[in-house]
């Protein structure tokens, strides 16, 4: 991602390295690379449209998402996110909103059929003397020919008009995104998905039922699509089929409008050989025209895909219901929304606060009397608690995902996890501290939490004493999202208004023993400096440097990462001079300091900062407007 941002001016580079990613055995070192490097990559696909390959870098995250649902997903919030941002009501970018729409749809439609790349194909009509009507369908991608022998002229001819939409990539909307209102970028959606997209933000002050109006102006209009090559899956390269007859390709008939419909990205009736017997679903579009059909296995993909996407967006719910409501009445109706969200858990639901190679944890119920409102005006933060319990095959994300997806397949090579895991039949609790917020963008803190991960795994690589404690945040939308919450951390605060405490000292000795042992000892070295004259202080000083000059070591690494998101960004932290804040950033990485005085720089730093007025003052604004302790 750092060398595709560095060298996007470079176009014979940049082809050529995009073209590399679509090579990319998916293991576990290259998902857990993507899972870190997402934010910068779904920016560039977003926003560099005009100077990367983008036909590449799309097949490269469709890809992915085929062989990572939780990568599928965690692609989805931020292209979502990004929607959310540009809507119309927000007077957000009319092209950025068309170009989030369409890769949703493609998202979808790849999620659902496969990656557009495995089904890329040509009809190859061919004079044979001894089989009339003669033609081949070739699969680019496994680099297999089948033969087919259609009945008629017509039903030729059918077939090589069904094959040349089925093999093709999923097109945008009809209008290009210059051209392309708001109401034409969702036309191709499912209807789950754009009811999910449109639904109005009833109960946000900021976003009325406007935006609703605006966007369903047009009703839908049916698109056509392709249909996947069933049979050309996982076929041995350079291997040709015996020539079948091919069945004539028919259109069903039509059905009643159903509740759950998939947009018409099918052309009706599908591809496929005579020997197909794979359940079919017929459905119509909301605009109640051509049918669509889904598999078993399709609609299981389409099912599980919105289902998840809907749990999510239950548990940010939560949040603004309970903000509408007085502050007084949150923690009693808590219980009764957390009750709600248990009935209507996904059969198969997980917290995406993970990576996927982490091990997979299944949501097994919602611990609907130990929630917990945080007393704010403004906002109606909640932590939820949730029981988990591990896959039986211990296997991490990404894989029991696909396993569930593939359930029918007795073919697929599970991995499994190496790292430790607690027994199958234990259950254990989680933790998730779930925020509704205006006026701060969580994406921010997104991007903010990617460089302390980054800084965290420095030190490790420098064998520095030094720790940092990462945790996962997954921004929802422009405004909404769901943190982690970090386990055993007691706030200074929160100690000294817990029961019975009497001093710090008092405590780190009923805590960590007698004064002369080991543990208070180690204890108090961590969190105690002792005075500006105690070894203690000096120790703290010295690893200030030794992490000011790691830093600076990796500073280009993590620069660029704050680089690439400024790029027609509306984060807040780059609301004014882009230009300014980047020299900023590269100031606080000392990019611009020899690294022989870095440690003169940083005991500057800390020098100003001991006893400094202003921080005493903002503690005593803390303790007299919000009753914080100091």
């Amino acid at each position: 991602m750092i060398s595709i941002w560095k060298h996007r001016k470079n176009v014979a580079f940049t082809n050529s390295l995009c073209d590399e990613l679509s090579k990319l055995t998916n293991t576990r070192p290259i998902l857990d690379q993507v899972d870190f490097y997402l934010p910068q990559l779904s920016h560039m696909v977003l926003h560099l449209e005009k100077e990367l390959p983008m036909e590449a870098m799309e097949q490269f995250v469709m890809l992915l998402s085929l062989s990572s649902s939780h990568f599928a997903l965690q692609f989805f919030w931020i292209v979502y996110g990004a929607l959310d941002e540009h809507r119309p009501k927000k007077n957000g970018n009319p092209r950025t909103f068309t170009r989030c729409a369409q890769l949703l749809v493609i998202l979808e439609q790849c999620f659902i059929y496969g990656s557009p790349v495995n089904k890329q194909a040509k009809v190859r009509v061919i004079a044979n003397p001894k089989r009339h009507h003669y033609f081949e369908i070739h699969h680019s991608f496994s680099n297999t020919t089948f033969k087919f022998a259609a009945l008629t002229a017509q039903d030729l001819q059918v077939w090589v008009d069904k094959v040349d939409v089925a093999s093709a990539p999923p097109g945008p909307p009809p209008s290009s995104p210059s051209k392309a209102g708001p109401s034409r970028a969702i036309e191709r959606m499912s209807d789950r998905m754009r009811s999910f997209i449109l639904e109005p933000e009833r109960r946000n002050s900021d976003d009325d039922d406007d935006d609703a109006v605006i966007l369903t102006e047009s009703s839908p209009a049916a698109a056509d699509g392709g249909a996947s090559l069933a049979e050309c899956k996982n076929a041995e390269s350079g291997k040709e089929h015996e020539v079948s007859k091919a069945a004539p390709v028919v259109d069903p008939p039509s059905t009643e409008q159903h509740n759950d419909i998939l947009v018409a990205e099918k052309v009706a009736g599908g591809i496929g050989t005579p020997q197909d017997n794979s359940s079919v679903r017929n459905a119509r579009t909301s605009s109640g025209s051509a049918p669509v059909h889904l598999t078993s296995d399709e609609q299981m993909r389409y099912d599980f895909f919105t289902a998840q996407i809907s749990f999510v967006k239950a548990i940010t719910d939560i949040c603004e219901d309970l903000r509408l409501v007085d502050v007084s009445k949150r923690k009693e109706l808590l219980p009764t929304k957390l009750t709600r969200l248990h009935e209507t858990l996904p059969k198969y639901a997980y917290l995406p606060l993970c990576r996927s190679t982490d091990h997979f944890y299944h949501v097994a119920a919602v611990c609907a009397q130990e929630g917990y409102v945080f007393k704010t005006h403004e906002r109606a933060p909640v932590l939820m608690h949730f029981l988990t319990t591990p896959n039986s095959a211990h296997m991490d994300v990404s894989c029991a995902l696909f396993a569930h997806l593939h359930a029918q397949d007795e073919h697929i090579d599970t991995v499994k996890c190496n790292a430790p895991v607690l027994n199958e039949s234990t259950p254990f609790i989680d933790e998730l501290l779930m925020v509704r917020q205006f006026y701060d963008d969580l994406r921010q803190e997104v991007l903010v939490m990617q460089l302390i991960s980054y800084l965290d795994d420095v030190f490790k690589r420098e064998h520095l004493k030094l720790k940092l404690h990462p945790y996962r945040i997954l921004s929802t939308g422009a405004s909404t999202g769901l943190i982690e919450l970090v386990a055993n951390a007691t706030s200074f605060d929160g100690l000294k208004k817990s029961p019975g405490f009497k001093s710090l000292r008092n405590h780190f000795e009923s805590i960590y023993g007698a004064t002369n042992s080991t543990m208070f000892h180690t204890a108090s070295s961590n969190f105690c400096m002792g005075g500006k004259d105690s070894a203690n202080f000096k120790t703290f000083t010295d690893l200030c440097i030794q992490a000011a000059v790691a830093a600076r070591r990796h500073g280009e690494t993590l620069y660029t990462l704050v680089e690439v998101m400024s790029f027609h960004s509306k984060l807040p932290c780059f609301s004014g001079n882009v230009t300014a804040t980047l020299q900023a950033f590269r100031d606080r990485l000392f990019l611009n300091v020899p690294e022989d005085k870095v440690g003169r720089v940083v005991e500057g730093l800390i020098g100003k900062a001991f006893d400094n007025f202003g921080t005493a003052k903002y503690d005593q604004f803390q303790e007299y407007s919000n009753g914080i302790a100091k």
